[in-house]
């Protein structure tokens, strides 16, 4: 560039002109270009395409984009994303052959969030006790409906939470710095003012639970406390947490029932012989014990309350929790989103489709959950991965 020359945007940019618009929100500038030049006739260069439309098919920002739809190139996006719809289990591989593929999920958080927020209402989330999320992880779904969307949320989870990577973003002002997502916000864009962590029930979602929080058991506090202990006793692995297994005696529940039958609690004896090896884990309270960022629910009554009062069950990748929080949704009769990802075939050989098959691909578990109720649907949301939600 020589001196005098501008670049995109020019400040000699008519105000309202899509260069102006690019400018306020941050766009990468793509070249330079001689203001004197174009004043002479001279013609700016060409707007770079789209990656998001040309991979998806869609763009947010429409036709106020900084960068160029050209007609066409949607139409792999549309072709590909028939072909994911015919063989959802069939993987792409984006990074060539012989490589490991990456998967662009990093924002499956908030991509189900502002679903929640458009499928059931700001008023029906908010409503009760609010939003229970169930396997949560680290507790980013429910911190992100507290604190974006003023929406009391739970996270049911047996392990920690960690929410800092959460408040790092709040605190460097990314959730607002589009506004193309402002709509989904209900706060104030302010990186200064606090934030609240969501409460946290520390149990694994298992048979029992299911069958205490719909009233069918009496012994609430044995497997709320027992619950609590065998969460600390778990070890994460790569066929999951290895003490959520079926258990043999325990039979199988039907492939198709409006309400999954709960198995009866197990004794109390249970948790202390299903242990694994190793060092006694910390009593719950202990000054031993992990505490993680939120704030964990030590009365039964309270955990209760929180899973019987919710508005809606919510559970994005929760592993072996896929079937439980279905059950524990139908039982409730609350509104769910469910988005399974891993079979776990090994962990429940005794599931079965109504052919009599065995529950053993993404697609299969898919029309096993589907089969607990007449009502309950599927749609597709907007990450890669394992995407696929029913509802």
């Amino acid at each position: 560039m020589l001196p005098g020359e501008g670049t995109f945007a020019s400040p000699q940019s008519p105000p309202g002109s899509w260069l102006r618009r690019c400018a306020r929100r941050g766009a990468a500038m793509v070249g330079a270009f001689s203001s004197r030049q174009a004043g002479n006739g001279g013609t700016l260069p060409p707007r770079p395409v789209c990656k998001h439309f040309v991979r998806a098919g869609r763009c947010q920002y429409a036709e106020a984009c900084f960068f160029a739809h050209p007609e066409g190139r949607d139409v792999e996006a549309a072709r590909r994303a028939e072909r994911r719809r015919e063989a959802p289990n069939q993987k792409v591989a984006n990074r060539g052959e012989g490589r490991r593929n990456h998967v662009k999920n990093d924002s499956r958080v908030s991509v189900l969030r502002r679903w929640l927020l458009d499928q059931f209402g700001l008023e029906h989330l908010r409503s009760r006790r609010g939003v229970l999320d169930v396997a949560g992880g680290k507790g980013e779904l429910a911190w992100e409906l507290v604190n974006l969307n003023g929406v009391p949320a739970c996270v049911l989870e047996p392990r920690p939470l960690e929410l800092s990577s959460c408040r790092k973003k709040w605190s460097r002002g990314l959730y607002w710095r589009n506004p193309i997502f402002h709509r989904w916000l209900h706060c104030g864009h302010d990186p200064s003012g606090p934030t609240s962590a969501p409460p946290h029930v520390r149990i694994m979602l298992e048979s029992s639970v299911v069958a205490w929080a719909a009233g069918e058991s009496e012994a609430g506090e044995a497997v709320f406390e027992g619950g609590r202990r065998r969460a600390r006793a778990l070890a994460w692995t790569r066929k999951g947490l290895r003490e959520h297994e079926p258990d043999e005696a325990e039979p199988p529940a039907p492939a198709a029932t409006a309400r999954p039958p709960a198995s009866e609690p197990a004794e109390p004896s249970s948790a202390d012989e299903a242990r694994p090896p190793g060092p006694e884990p910390a009593e719950p309270g202990s000054a031993d014990e992990e505490a993680g960022d939120g704030l964990e629910v030590t009365s039964p009554l309270e955990a209760v309350e929180l899973l019987r009062e919710c508005s809606t069950v919510v559970a994005l990748h929760p592993d072996q929790a896929a079937e439980p929080a279905v059950a524990l949704a139908l039982a409730l009769g609350k509104a769910f989103a469910v988005v399974p990802c891993c079979v776990y075939a090994a962990s429940f050989p005794r599931r079965r489709l109504r052919d009599g098959a065995q529950v053993r691909t993404y697609e299969d578990l898919l029309n096993y959950l589907q089969g607990f109720h007449p009502r309950i649907r599927r749609a597709d949301l907007d990450f890669e991965g394992k995407r696929l939600r029913c509802c």
